[in-house]
């Protein structure tokens, strides 16, 4: 499928096509799918994460690995994967699916999507780890035509119901990337990086230390399960956070 845009009423269109609508119509006897662009990268975003998260697939991951620093290397990679990926509709989550998915098969009932991870990590430090992880996902599907388009609904596990907040998934997403760049080579400081972000050393201070945060924790907030009391703004304004996971399951619920 190639990506296809459309202007209409001054509204920018993007759809998914198979070749043969491109070249025909189905005036003219061409067959093949057209799906609305945000359908069918929510689908895949829903799919990859959900894929990810199962254990079997994170062991297959480490297998081979013995160094427990490329291990914690790798893990953390993914977990910055998942964050981009469920804030689904973002800039950032479109740009990582056109770099890591290669190729879609779709069935009456299903669809196939090759991934290539490490297309998503070149050119930085956690590419030597994830460069050769490739997957094919399988995900069932319900189809329903409106219109000359396909309504796409995942079925299964990866389609139930939660309630990822988009704020809170950038909020762990900054403190990564400020982590990272306080601790990196170039020895970015507090200050610079508040420039850079238009904020304060305060608020960069509080940022870093959810860089931390109990990786449980992680993923219910990515799956959308975290506790309603937690929000982007509590996590923004907490001083300290606990050291211990403990601590911290019990603060946050």
């Amino acid at each position: 499928m190639r990506p296809v845009h459309t202007t209409k009423s001054g509204r920018r269109y993007r759809y998914y096509v198979s070749p043969d609508l491109i070249e025909g119509s189905v005036e003219t006897g061409a067959k093949g799918w057209r799906i609305a662009a945000e359908e069918l990268e929510s689908i895949l975003s829903k799919a990859i994460v959900g894929h990810l998260h199962k254990p079997e697939s994170r062991q297959s991951f480490l297998d081979g690995i013995y160094d427990p620093n490329r291990m914690e290397l790798l893990l953390s990679a993914i977990d910055d994967l998942l964050m981009t990926l469920q804030s689904s509709g973002s800039g950032q989550s479109k740009t990582l699916l056109k770099k890591i998915v290669q190729r879609i098969d779709f069935a009456e009932e299903k669809f196939t999507a090759r991934i290539e991870l490490g297309q998503a990590f070149k050119h930085s430090e956690s590419q030597s780890c994830i460069d050769l992880l490739t997957l094919e996902i399988t995900a069932p599907i319900q189809l329903a035509r409106r219109s000359g388009e396909l309504k796409l609904i995942l079925k299964g596990a990866a389609g139930d119901t939660t309630n990822p907040d988009p704020n809170l998934i950038k909020t762990l997403l900054n403190a990564r990337r400020r982590y990272r760049s306080y601790t990196g080579e170039s020895e970015t400081t507090l200050s610079q990086i508040a420039i850079s972000d238009d904020t304060d050393i305060a608020e960069v201070s509080r940022s870093l230390q959810l860089a931390f945060l109990a990786p449980d924790l992680v993923s219910n907030i990515l799956d959308g399960r975290q506790p309603p009391e937690l929000t982007a703004t509590k996590l923004k304004r907490l001083e300290k956070l606990p050291l211990l996971w403990e601590d911290q399951r019990a603060l946050f619920g």
